[in-house]
């Protein structure tokens, strides 16, 4: 676990954040790392389930985000995760009732 995710959250990533970066070594690293805790540490790991709004006129276009979620998601290939699913704007309502909705 490197410092930042370690010191800050305590959280095993798969390095979904490094690929915006084109940092495709950590992407794998990262998913390395994780799925040897999950496998020898499975008390201390557990898969946590996180949603990535996007919104109309934010930071990065619909098409964009789905992109990487794809191409995370074939780099992520094996590693025993769930695949990556898209919620309709009801179903996150649904779902996250405290979320920003506009």
């Amino acid at each position: 676990m490197s410092a930042t995710s370690r010191a800050s959250t305590k959280m095993l990533h798969g390095g979904l954040r490094y690929l915006e970066h084109g940092h495709l070594g950590l992407v794998r690293e990262a998913r390395q790392e994780r799925s040897w805790w999950i496998q020898q540490a499975p008390q201390f790991a557990s898969p946590l389930e996180l949603l990535v709004p996007i919104y109309r006129n934010g930071e990065r276009a619909k098409w964009l985000v789905g992109a990487g979620i794809r191409l995370y998601g074939l780099l992520a290939k094996g590693s025993g995760f769930p695949r990556s699913c898209w919620y309709s704007a009801e179903e996150v309502i649904e779902r996250f009732p405290g979320l920003k909705r506009d």
